[in-house]
């Protein structure tokens, strides 16, 4: 902004001007050789004794202007209005004056006087348009920009004025819209492709901004620009491998390039290599040590490597009268970007009514769990990291039991994550499994496919050996797509199956059926209140029967999640679950649950 009306300035700042009668010439000879410090004080000697002469005013004006010494020019120019205040042209270069010095709403007012009294000129309306912009007076500019309109006979003025003043304003979704409007009419403006696709990028929608940016390709080909774009949203969408290659290409030619390095450090961290990444952020820190973007990069990057405390509660209930509290304590030391040390601790509380078959086992209503432990994580490389806890558990009268759990993070390419997994402990889903003293042995395969930039495949396989001779599996699928990205709203929709059965029916507190299926529609919202606060919104409702049924039976579930202080040093996590016709492990069809997570961050 300051850049643009600097040129305007200094295009109306000639010191060498139209000369007047009532210049002094002593002070036009100090201006021809340079002397302006000496002009000044002639200037001002002069108009000490006559202080009406605009034209000595005007000439102090713009010999300030010269030595960009805006506030006194400014001073200067607004003595010169105050003398011919009908004087449009006069107001105008005040505006730009005060504008320069950083004054943005007394440049506002300069520029209103001067379009009051030149309605029709193009000029003082497009500064106008442009000064509400930088003061975020929002219907001044677009009051500004339809007087243009009417004055040009095309709106298009209109269309882009307002779409960039919505983006600079931060209304980023309005500001696509503008833009898009904008394009459909003018498709060959270069400069209004890359402001719509850096604009995407800002409101968080990556895949659109690739297919803007193939657009923009097919008009003006490839270049560093377009490859700048597309590097930072293959970035944030995990594609790491292509937007590093792209990266490194450019830095090889920029080796300082702040933007590129940023690009680089989040898709380093993208491939799991946060030591890499920290040492990136460290170059754009020495680079750009004091700007809002390397302290965004830097929460970022930093955060996930800070050692943390995490004390969690929750509380459930079904329609089996399975009454469940939990409540815990997880500790992680960050000991270098790869590896970090885990400690726990867990207790449960499970109560059901008397004699339900859900209860405990000696008669009681609850039963007790207690369970800790200590683990550790250690990224192998960028495509392998593993962790383990071990510890122990126990339960009411029942011996004690040792747990634990393993399981490795393979990252097999930028599209396919995989996690196998093994672990052991109590079966803890009623008073009666519990009492019993049920164990559970699993083994786990977890698999999330990202084809493209839109969709997402998420798998599971399970086994399960239970110590009463029981045996379990279960196999679930769920795709989805990213429908909608905006700036406040993140919406995916998808379908979602799940089979299971045990080997066994068993009257031991838990639901065996020999064979289970689901079928279900599925929704995912995220609601951006800002950067470091949001809601999230999971939704799933669809078909259900196990082997004990006749037909298929109608059945959804909610989960609502808040997340508050995503970046700050305490992290709240709040939820909330409603399940209605769905099975679960205790057997109810129905229950619901709260709870929250308090995490502090050293």
């Amino acid at each position: 902004m300051k850049k643009l009306f600097l040129i305007c300035l200094l295009a109306s700042a000639q010191p060498f001007a139209a000369l007047s009668a009532a210049v002094p010439d002593d002070g036009l000879k100090a201006e021809m050789a340079g002397n302006w410090e000496g002009a000044i004080l002639i200037y001002r000697r002069a108009l000490a004794t006559e202080p009406g002469q605009s034209e000595l005013w005007l000439r102090l004006a713009d010999i300030h202007g010269h030595l960009k010494q805006y506030e006194q020019a400014s001073a200067a120019l607004e003595q010169a209005c105050r003398l011919q205040p009908d004087e449009p042209t006069l107001w105008h270069k005040l505006s730009q004056s005060q504008s320069m010095a950083g004054n943005r709403d007394g440049a506002l007012a300069s520029i209103n006087k001067a379009v009051e009294l030149a309605p029709e000129n193009l000029d003082y309306l497009r500064a106008k348009a442009e000064l509400a912009k930088w003061a975020g007076d929002r219907p001044a500019a677009i009051d500004a920009y339809q007087r243009i309109a009417q004055r040009t006979g095309s709106d298009t003025e209109t269309i882009l004025g307002v779409a960039r003043l919505d983006a600079w304003g931060g209304q980023l979704d309005k500001a696509v819209s503008g833009y898009k409007r904008y394009l459909e009419i003018e498709p060959a403006q270069k400069e209004v492709w890359l402001e719509l696709i850096r604009t995407e990028g800002w409101r968080g929608n990556y895949p659109d901004a690739l297919d803007e940016l193939e657009d923009y390709r097919v008009h003006f080909d490839a270049d560093r620009a377009y490859d700048e774009l597309r590097a930072r949203s293959l970035a944030w969408l995990g594609k790491s491998k292509p937007a590093l290659e792209i990266t490194d290409r450019l830095l090889s030619a920029t080796p300082h390039d702040a933007d590129i390095l940023a690009i680089r450090a989040i898709a380093l961290q993208a491939a799991n290599r946060p030591r890499e990444a920290l040492e990136t952020l460290r170059q754009i820190e020495t680079l750009l040590p004091d700007t809002r973007d390397t302290a965004d990069l830097a929460l970022y990057l930093r955060t996930p490597q800070r050692s943390s405390v995490t004390a969690y509660a929750d509380y459930g209930k079904d329609s089996d009268q399975v009454h469940t509290g939990r409540w815990g304590l997880v500790g992680e030391y960050v000991m270098s970007p790869e590896t970090r040390f885990l400690a726990g601790g867990d207790w449960q509380k499970l109560k059901a009514d008397s004699g339900s078959g859900l209860d405990n086992i000696n008669g009681a209503r609850d039963a007790d769990y207690q369970g800790a432990w200590i683990g550790a994580r250690h990224s192998f490389s960028p495509e392998l990291s593993g962790d383990l806890r071990l510890g122990g558990a126990a339960s009411g009268d029942a011996d004690a039991s040792q747990t634990y759990r393993a399981g490795l993070d393979i990252r097999a390419s930028d599209d396919w994550w995989l996690r196998p997994e093994i672990g052991q402990d109590y079966y803890a889903v009623s008073p009666r499994a519990l009492s019993l003293g049920i164990e559970r042995r699993n083994a786990r395969l977890l698999t999330r496919w990202t084809p493209g930039t839109r969709y997402t495949v998420e798998s599971e396989l399970a086994y399960d050996d239970l110590s009463d001779g029981n045996r379990r599996w279960e196999v679930s699928l769920a795709p989805r797509r990213a429908m909608w990205r905006t700036q406040s709203f993140n919406i995916d929709l998808g379908v979602a199956a799940r089979w299971f059965g045990f080997s066994d029916d068993l009257d031991h507190g838990y639901y065996d059926p020999q064979h289970y299926q689901r079928y279900a529609l599925t929704g995912m919202g995220y609601w951006k209140l800002n950067d470091n606060n949001a809601i999230g919104l999971s939704l799933s409702y669809g078909t259900y029967k196990d082997n004990t049924q006749d037909s298929f039976k109608l059945g959804g579930d909610a989960v609502i999640q808040g997340y508050f202080g995503i970046w700050s040093n305490w992290y709240l996590r709040m939820y909330a679950s409603v399940m209605n016709n769905v099975r679960q492990a205790s057997g109810a069809y129905q229950g619901g649950s709260f709870g929250m997570a308090l995490t502090r961050r050293f």
